[in-house]
């Protein structure tokens, strides 16, 4: 009785020291340990667990993907270990493997957030339309069960931005920040979705700062080149986010509107010419989208910019012939003009009277002189 009382206090302490090792990154010790305690409980949990992940971490992955496995057929209820499988699949890059594997440790445990956010890493690997939907769904849901995750927030930022939605990313970039300000990776991603709402110093700011906290982090250094060259030639870095909007955005979803960031700067700068060739280049591409484009029409409306409002009136009207919402909004725009006309024809009356009038107060004034 004493003998097995002694076996239990020492796996006791095997498994506390396994513990303690692993969260000090004592990688080798932790698996020393972890074959010490599986001599007196082969199949132990923890020891498997922790033997898999430290062969993991230290880029061991045939040893890790062989521990897991061999914990998954022992623990074929459980949800955790088909999701460390999964992870170690996304590591040796096999990601419908990785998705497999995800999907099954959510369906025996549905409450575990790693899971989800695993699932949705190797979908956004495996790339597609389709895959990137699912996998902004999958970090949502993640987020949901573990709303204080720095790298769910950290990953759904990525995944906002490359499917153009810029200001979701950039409100999940700030709260992975808010939640881990120590993390270069978030003041990165961070960066990087800055460069795209067209905030180039405030992405500086964060590149640096990454680079504080890391500096041998080498991808801050490059992004900083990168954002200054933009500073100093804002053509190239207007080519640069055409690109980004049109060939990547529209690509992965059909439904992203962030091309509009690039119409509102050249609209702020007062260029609107080159801001209609931007929507004409989204007009070319979806012509039949009435209600985005009478959206986009308003912009130069609202500036009184009625040559690029007429110009993209009278393309919308030839592509879609039968829409009575863009005759009304022709009707409203010429009512508009005559108006402003009009307008302008009576300063310009009022202004010749003035000066008529200020004319005879000085001719009247010098004839009372003599």
């Amino acid at each position: 009785m004493e003998s097995v009382s002694n076996c239990n206090r020492q796996i006791e302490n095997l498994q506390e020291k396994i513990k303690f090792l692993y969260h000090a990154d004592k990688y080798d010790l932790t698996i020393k340990q972890c074959i010490s305690l599986l001599e007196y409980e082969p199949n132990d949990y923890n020891g498997l667990y922790y033997m898999a992940i430290s062969y993991e971490n230290l880029k061991l992955l045939d040893k890790a993907i062989t521990i897991a496995l061999y914990l998954a057929e022992k623990n074929p209820d459980m949800g955790q270990p088909y999701q460390i499988c999964a992870h170690i699949y996304i590591n040796l890059k096999d990601y419908k493997k990785a998705v497999e594997y995800a999907r099954k440790a959510i369906e025996l445990d549905p409450y575990y957030g790693e899971s989800y956010y695993t699932l949705s890493f190797a979908l956004d690997k495996l790339g597609g339309e389709e895959n990137i939907k699912k996998a902004v769904k999958l970090i949502d849901k993640a987020m949901e069960i573990e709303p204080e995750n720095s790298v769910y927030h950290m990953h759904a930022c990525g995944l906002y931005y490359d499917i153009g939605e810029c200001y979701r990313a950039k409100q999940e970039g700030k709260k992975a920040i808010e939640i881990d300000v120590e993390h270069a990776g978030a003041y990165l991603n961070y960066g990087c979705v800055l460069i795209g709402l067209g905030e180039l110093h405030e992405s500086l700011e964060c590149f640096y700062e990454a680079l504080k906290l890391n500096p041998n982090y080498k991808v801050p250094l490059d992004n900083i080149k990168v954002v200054k060259e933009y500073i100093e030639n804002p053509k190239k870095y207007y080519k640069a986010l055409e690109k980004k909007f049109f060939e990547n955005d529209l690509k992965i979803n059909s439904d992203s509107e962030s091309f509009i960031i690039l119409a509102k700067i050249y609209i702020e700068n007062e260029d609107y010419k080159s801001a209609y060739e931007v929507f004409m280049k989204y007009f070319n591409i979806n012509p039949h989208a009435i209600e985005r484009h009478l959206k986009y029409i308003g912009m130069f409306y609202e500036k009184d910019a009625f040559s690029e409002v007429k110009l993209y009136l009278k393309a919308l009207r030839e592509k879609n012939p039968h829409e009575k919402e863009i005759v009304r909004y022709i009707k409203e725009v010429d009512k508009t003009i005559r108006k402003l006309k009009i307008e302008k024809i009576k300063e310009k009356i009022e202004s010749v009277l003035i000066d008529k009038m200020t004319c005879l107060e000085v001719w009247g004034s010098s004839g009372n002189s003599k």
